[in-house]
């Protein structure tokens, strides 16, 4: 960090040292959303459901614990904090996580022993080989078959409980 300048720095102190407050942050904004969607005349509001990616994914589970969706698809996110929040948690969620993950994969069995404690609704499939961000296009580390296959079963998910 010595070498950056002082605008990088400052960054790098906001994302770092800042990152839990700025996910409260995007999470709270993301609650916001729901309420405009449940006042659009064309929304189901009973079906709304969501997903995210990396930070997104770990967004999409903290907000599972503060929002009734109908279904939550979590790619490589990080679980939800406190843990203890799963209990919250009323959707069915679908966890799709890459094999070579060292960082995520380190909470998985943390987050399956919660979803069973709780009795949630939670299904997972783990992407053996493949590395964070594998659905990602413009990462070195893309798998194209890992990422169509991911895809199928969240619309697959989706499908089975948001469309009705």
């Amino acid at each position: 960090m010595e070498n950056m300048s002082e605008t990088d720095r400052k960054v790098m102190n906001f994302f770092v040292s800042g990152r839990e407050a700025f996910e409260k942050v995007m999470a709270n904004d993301l609650i916001s959303c729901t309420d405009y969607l449940q006042n659009l005349d064309f929304v189901t509001k009973e079906r709304i459901g969501v997903t995210g990616f990396c930070l997104g994914g770990g967004l999409a589970y903290q907000v599972s614990t503060m929002f009734p969706f109908a279904a939550a698809v979590v790619f490589y996110g990080a679980n939800p904090k406190p843990l203890e929040a799963v209990a919250k948690i009323t959707s069915p969620v679908l966890g799709i996580y890459a094999g070579e993950d060292d960082s995520i994969n380190s909470g998985l069995p943390a987050i399956v022993e919660s979803m069973i404690k709780y009795k949630k609704t939670f299904e997972m499939k783990l992407y053996s080989g493949v590395q964070h961000a594998f659905f990602n296009e413009a990462m070195p580390s893309h798998n194209k078959s890992a990422a169509e296959d991911a895809w199928a079963k969240a619309v697959s998910f989706f499908s089975k409980y948001l469309v009705k």
